[in-house]
């Protein structure tokens, strides 16, 4: 192979490792630790070159993550060398091509401006999903096209004893033909933050890199697939406008909604959303709030309260305090049933919070708070050095999430009820930028962001973990989550009043994301690509 020649993608085979292609990404995520969140497994994208083949590839050495921390960055183009290539044939592969590159700390990526296209979809026909029968007939990732005609609420569900969402749409092609979407987990946050209702009819929705599911009845559906799916709305790509245009007859501009548990009431308002069943409230106003039902806030963090600590020692299984603090105790959690367990430090940060009605102090649990932070209790424990005197700060990390603005989605328990002081324990939460600005000029915003038609609002969640408990009490319920602290300063009963809380407001949420309208060229007339082939 010639020093300066590069090959395309078509090209690769695992015959040799000195390949060299000018590749964009256009797709790249995180792959973590199922047992430990906050340990990165593996950095994954997805490549296309000038012809349009797309190739997987990763960086799965640990001691490499440094390097690729800000190479190969998702919509840009480079120059790869010196990357191994291997097979391609593990389940929910992200492409068809035979074989997949790692690129490791000796692989050389340089930015290269090419003729590139920005962004790239292989479209599985609605009409050939409905039709599959063998569960594993397709067993990697594809790109979907539809119409949305149904949405539902944020679900919640129980997997491998922890909580998890879970959002439910309709999906319909062209020929009327229909299937059902399952979105999981950061996907169905995301996607639970949008209001339908403020979108352009049709809405039409991009899946990227989705996998085939069956229900429990065996019907096809499509499912996202961990972190590496990708959903947009109404984008304004040649794509698009062609599936519009060819469509039989459009769908009706008024979603209906699948799920009957939704009110009434939530449905006939004007303001309702996908989360019409979870009203966002002004902080004044949650003392008012039906006992485990939930609710959000949009809110400003003031301070990190280190009067209360940010730690404990809790069950390593199910996050339970010792009762009594007695670590050589069996856990009293539910979830371990007496079982012999371990006990090990554990995340608990207190913040205070505030909106135009007042403050509050709210808490963040471990599994929660490790995604903002990124380091588990025991890795800050190490990184605290002592001063001369013996003390210990508290850890600078912590102070991540003081002056921004967050959607937080909470829920009363019954020792809230009783002790209106206690904070209150962060079930999901969401980072919105320039908030209150952003209020004001909210009908003007929103018309911009239609007529882009490429904004989305990405949902960082996690649940708290319910079954922690203070010492004073052993741990008898599954479903508490709040931690029992005293702040006579802020009782919810006399919040400090600021301003008038406006509920016709509306928060527009950090854009993160954006698209180009230059699109693949194929061979037939139609821009959409059909059943992943060049």
């Amino acid at each position: 192979m010639s020093s300066s020649k590069t090959s395309m993608i078509r090209q690769i085979d695992d015959s040799t490792d000195r390949w060299k292609i000018v590749a964009r990404v256009i797709r790249r995520w995180n792959v973590y630790e199922k047992d430990s969140p906050a340990d990165l497994l593996c950095i994954s994208m997805l490549l296309i070159d000038e012809e349009g083949t797309r190739i997987q590839a990763s960086v799965s050495n640990k001691s490499a993550f440094k390097l690729f921390e800000d190479k190969a960055l998702e919509g840009r183009s480079y120059f790869i060398a010196n990357f191994s290539v291997v097979g391609n044939t593990k389940e929910y592969r992200a492409t068809k091509h035979p074989f997949k590159i790692t690129l490791g700390k000796h692989t050389y990526v340089k930015e290269r401006e090419a003729d590139i296209p920005e962004y790239s979809y292989n479209f599985f026909p609605i009409s050939e999903i409905i039709e599959i029968t063998d569960k594993k007939s397709v067993d990697y990732l594809i790109d979907v096209i539809g119409f949305v005609t149904s949405v539902g609420p944020l679900e919640e569900y129980r997997n491998d004893s922890e909580m998890k969402n879970r959002m439910r749409l309709t999906l319909s092609d062209n020929l009327e033909n229909s299937v059902s979407c399952v979105l999981l987990d950061e996907c169905a946050t995301e996607v639970c933050m949008m209001d339908f209702t403020k979108m352009d009819a049709p809405v039409v929705m991009l899946m990227q890199l989705a996998r085939i599911g069956f229900d429990a009845k065996g019907k096809p559906e499509v499912c996202s697939s961990f972190h590496a799916s990708k959903v947009l709305f109404n984008m304004n790509y040649p794509e698009v406008k062609h599936f519009i245009k060819s469509a039989k007859s459009l769908p009706s501009p008024t979603i209906s909604t699948i799920s009957a548990s939704v009110s009434s009431k939530a449905s006939n308002t004007v303001e309702s959303s996908v989360i019409q069943n979870q009203p966002f409230i002004p902080i004044v106003d949650i003392a008012k709030q039906t006992m485990g039902e939930y609710f959000w806030i949009r809110c400003k963090v003031i301070k990190v309260d280190t009067r209360h600590g940010w730690k404990y020692i809790g069950c390593s299984k199910c996050g339970s305090k010792p009762k009594d603090d007695d670590v050589k105790q069996p856990c009293m959690g539910n979830l371990c049933k007496k079982k012999p367990t371990t006990y090990e430090s554990k995340l608990r940060v207190h913040y205070t919070v505030m909106d135009e009605s007042g403050k509050i102090s709210v808490v963040f649990f471990d599994k929660l708070a490790i995604q903002f932070i990124g380091k588990t209790a025991a890795e800050l424990e190490k990184g605290l050095p002592k001063d001369k005197d013996g003390y210990i700060d508290v850890p600078g990390e912590l102070d991540f999430l003081v002056g921004k603005r967050l959607l937080l989605k909470m829920k009363l328990n019954q020792y809230n009820v009783d002790f209106p002081h206690s904070s209150i324990s962060v079930a999901t939460y969401t980072e919105v930028a320039d908030l209150m600005d952003e209020f004001n000029r909210a009908g003007k915003a929103i018309e911009e962001v239609a007529d882009e038609g490429s904004d989305y609002v990405v949902m960082q969640e996690d649940f708290a973990q319910d079954s922690y408990l203070s010492q004073t009490e052993p741990c008898m319920m599954e479903d508490v989550d709040v931690v029992k602290v005293d702040l006579d300063e802020i009782p919810v009963s006399e919040m400090m009043p600021v301003a008038t809380y406006k509920g016709k407001r509306k928060s527009i949420a950090r854009r993160i994301g954006g698209g180009s309208s230059k699109g693949l060229s194929v061979s037939n007339d139609s821009p959409i690509k059909f059943g992943g082939k060049i």
